[in-house]
Formats: C-alpha cells, structure tokens, sequence
C-alpha cells in the first residue's frame, strides 16, 4: 500500500487494507478494499490475466472509488488542521544603551510592538525603549533612567510583532492588537469580552519625548485596562504623547504559527519570583510588564534564569527619590513562546 501511495499520490493514513493479490496467477483476480468498521467492503475482480501495470490501475480505481465515497480524493487530501496564517514575529533581540535596528521576516502596514522586559545582566534599572516601528523593522536600546549615566551592560529583550486589529491563533483564540497616543494621564482601551481577564502587554512605540518613560497598566478587566506613561519618581510626571503598543490574548497555552506559547499572570514585589511554565519550550522567548498600579514608584519587569521550563521575575524600582527599593506586589502578566 505504502509503494502505491508513492506511486500515484494517495493517502497514506486511510482506514482501508488492500489484498496482496496483484500477481495474475490465476483467471480470476479478486481485490478486496475493507472499509472501516462500519462500512461495507468493496470487490473488484477482473476475468483475465492482464498485464500487472493494467491490474494495479485497476485496483487503484477502485480504490480512489472507495475513498471518494467517505469523502476522500487521490492526492493528499487527508493532512493535519493547517496552521494559521496569522502574521506575526517573535524573539529575543540583544541590545545595549545604542539604538540599534532589528529586522524582521514579515512586512506590516500598521505594526505593533511590545517588548516590556529586559534580563538582568546590568543591576542598575533599565528598560527597553523603542523607536521608528515600522513595515518590516524596528529600532530598540536598552534605557536607564534619567538620574543614571546611561551607560548599561548589555541585555535580551523578548519582542512580538504584529498587525494592529483582531487575530486569531492556531487553535482558535482571539488576540487584540493596538495602538493610540497617550501621554502621562490615564486612558482606556477597549475591545469585545473574553471569557476571563486577558493578558496585557504594552510598550511606548516612539520617543517623542527625551526622558526616560515605561508602560504602566492598571485596572485590567474581561474587555478594557487602563495604560499611560510613567517617568521617574523625581520627575514632575509631565511627558509629551506618546504611541501606546499592546497585544491582549487570553490566559492559557496556545498555539501560535506552529510556535507553543502560553500566557499568565503571577504576582510578586521586589523579590525574585519564579513562574513553572505549563509546558516545555525550545529556545523561548520571555516578555512580561506589571498589569497593576497598586504602587505609585515607577516600577519595570526584570527577569533572569530562563529556560526551557520557568523563568524568575522581580519588580525593579528606580532609585531617583531615594535610596530604598521595597514595593508593593504588582499583578505581572507574562508570555513565553517557542522560538
């Protein structure tokens, strides 16, 4: 069967057996196709010798008849649910305190991009900070608040990005992505219900203003959150507008372009927080921000010991008012997919 499958591009994975009969020792050639348990068989014969070429014809006809009746043609007809044709790029991307330009496999007529959380390599606080987002590219550096040098150690930085609007996944979950302006006030996004609060990720797409800024969210709900931009403790708050990034996707594993990810929230101040993910992942990329305000220092994610398995978190606070560093716990919302 496996020879004849190659020979004339059937499936290869149909409930049906076939007779070894194809020998024309005998007047008669009978060629038996049984069906699935529930269904009949079927026979063919033929009432002369005929040349074995003719006799496999024959019998493929008959059996390309057969898969027809449950709905199966010749070729390879019968093949996994195909992946989505969803757009979209994910990885890590080194950078240090230089603007450096990424570039990315697909091109993009409105595109988002978040990546809210660097490594740890260099223990003064820092954050990614990005600028020029565009078709098929976009610029990052690693940015230290405005009390400090600037000067940094370089660090990874997980990143998706993809079409402003409404997506769906490999296994049918909806992701929301979006962008507006905003500066240093409240404002609210908002989009159809998910079934329980969704996971938000946000990024500050520009740099229209010089000092240093980070997302902050708060109020998270089944269809809106709350997100502005935060400077540094002694900074007045003020800053100009800002284009706001965010994807929104619902709490779970999942399945993206092929690629495992999983999606969730854990919880944690300024002590390291490990999070066991739900599954194994090769090569993954990391991405997770605070969802919450429940302290008012300006706070970002930082992360350490990645691997295939869990990673470690803590809410890093800046030191531009003073000294101490302990915080409330956040809400932090996280992503992790395969690369």
């Amino acid at each position: 069967m496996d020879d004849l499958n190659a020979e004339f591009g059937l499936t290869g994975d149909m409930a049906y057996r076939m007779g070894n009969t194809l020998d024309a020792d005998e007047d008669m050639l009978m060629h038996r196709i049984a069906g699935m348990l529930d269904r009949p068989g079927y026979i063919t014969e033929t009432t002369e010798k005929a040349p074995l070429d003719d006799q496999v014809q024959w019998h493929l006809y008959t059996v390309e008849h057969a898969m027809a009746q449950y709905g199966q043609e010749r070729g390879n007809q019968l093949t996994a649910t195909p992946e989505s044709t969803l757009k979209f790029d994910a990885g890590t991307i080194y950078i240090d305190d230089y603007w450096q330009t990424y570039g990315v496999d697909n091109s993009y007529s409105n595109p988002v991009v978040v990546a809210p959380s660097i490594t740890h390599i260099g223990a003064d606080p820092a954050h990614a900070r990005l600028k020029n987002v565009g078709s098929n590219s976009f610029e990052a550096r690693v940015e230290e608040w405005a009390y400090l040098n600037d000067r940094h150690y370089d660090e990874y930085a997980g990143y998706l990005m993809f079409e402003a609007g409404t997506h769906t996944t490999d296994d049918g979950k909806r992701i929301e992505v979006g962008s507006r302006n905003v500066n240093h006030n409240w404002n609210t996004a908002t989009f159809d219900a998910y079934a329980t609060k969704p996971v938000v990720l946000a990024t500050p797409q520009t740099r229209v203003g010089e000092d240093p800024v980070v997302a902050r969210i708060q109020n998270v709900t089944r269809s809106s959150f709350e997100y502005r931009v935060q400077e540094e403790d002694a900074n007045n708050d003020w800053h100009y507008e800002e284009l706001m990034g965010w994807v929104v996707l619902p709490q779970g594993p999942g399945v993206l372009g092929g690629r495992n990810y999983e999606a969730g929230y854990t919880a944690t101040d300024e002590r390291w927080r490990h999070i066991d993910f739900e599954r194994s992942y090769d090569n993954p990329s990391f991405l997770a921000n605070t969802t919450s305000y429940n302290g008012w220092n300006s706070v970002t994610v930082r992360y350490k010991n990645l691997t295939s398995t869990g990673v470690d978190v803590f809410v890093e606070e800046e030191q531009s008012e003073d000294p101490e560093t302990g915080h409330i716990h956040e809400d932090i919302a996280y992503v992790v997919i395969e690369g």
